[in-house]
């Protein structure tokens, strides 16, 4: 299969760090914005990224997460929360600490991976068959319960073979590899018809900034979902800056920790991802796609909404 779209999420991660910070640098000393922080503090973020993984990936990438920093961050308050760890076995910076249990985006993203284990969780029946695009490394279907079930069918499809890789490994590790299958696809170009019982997707809508784009690939995955086939999704609200279109609960967010993650994302990553979006826009393109049932699920400031609906 050619795939004509390439990665969005994030580019070549053997990259040169040191050009990638001196970008940042000079992005930060030239656009000489201090909305959410000094032009000092921002080079401090800046310096300080440099020294964990985590950090230096977004860096590298202009704030975009692959899937296996996905994975971390969904799966950090099971993991290094407990530890006070880094992905390297080392102790947690300062920094990072706050970016994985205090900051704004982060915690939402934490607590919607929750609320797709639930929804997702309501597919696992016998015989059904399960995706999710982009697959990452699977954890919103590997980490489903699938004690009862004897045959079952579980699809990761990306367009990142490191993913993909990634994700096979863990299937190997959660005894499950005989269910699954990990597949190198564009989203935009799934072959599949009438197929799935379950689409889960979450990430990919973020990266992509043309609306056109965004409503195309849930055509794309409605076509590959069965009758009665169930789409699990989410989307970015509008932050305050936005105006009245905010959706956040603000009494739900400690205002130090937003203009924080502000700091760190917006003003010295310029994060790739700020792609957002409203429940009336989302709902709205869902209908004309032709999904029923749309019901939306909040994290608790409402700051990353779970879609979940239905093709009828």
């Amino acid at each position: 299969m050619v795939n004509t779209k390439k990665i969005i999420s994030h580019g070549d991660e053997g990259q040169d760090i040191s050009k990638s910070v001196e970008f940042l640098k000079t992005n930060i000393i030239k656009n000489n914005d201090t909305t959410f922080a000094t032009i000092e503090e921002q080079l401090d973020i800046l310096e300080n990224l440099c020294k964990f993984e985590f950090g230096r990936f977004l860096i590298k990438n202009k704030g975009g997460f692959n899937g296996y920093w996905t994975h971390y961050t969904l799966r950090f308050p099971e993991n290094g929360r407990l530890t006070n760890k880094s992905s390297d076995g080392t102790e947690l910076t300062e920094l990072e600490s706050f970016m994985l249990n205090k900051a704004t985006v982060p915690l939402a993203t934490q607590q919607r991976y929750k609320i797709f284990l639930e929804q997702n969780g309501e597919c696992v029946k016998e015989n059904a068959e399960l995706a999710s695009i982009p697959g990452g490394l699977l954890g919103e279907l590997l980490y489903l319960d699938y004690s009862n079930i004897n045959n079952i069918e579980i699809y990761g499809i990306d367009l990142d073979e490191n993913s993909l890789a990634s994700a096979s490994q863990l299937a190997e590790d959660l005894n499950l590899s005989k269910y699954t299958q990990t597949i190198l696809c564009n989203a935009w170009e799934l072959p599949y018809k009438n197929k799935f019982d379950l689409v889960s997707s979450n990430g990919l809508n973020i990266y992509e900034s043309d609306k056109a784009g965004v409503a195309k690939l849930y055509k794309c995955f409605y076509d590959s979902l069965k009758e009665s086939g169930k789409l699990v999704t989410s989307y970015l609200s509008y932050p305050p800056s936005f105006g009245e279109v905010c959706e956040w609960d603000i009494d739900q967010i400690d205002s130090e920790s937003l203009r924080r993650n502000a700091a760190i994302f917006s003003s010295v990553l310029g994060a790739i991802w700020r792609n957002f979006s409203s429940k009336e826009e989302m709902v709205t393109m869902l209908e004309l796609v032709g999904y029923k049932d749309i019901e939306v699920i909040y994290d608790n400031a409402r700051v990353f909404p779970t879609v979940v609906a239905y093709k009828r």
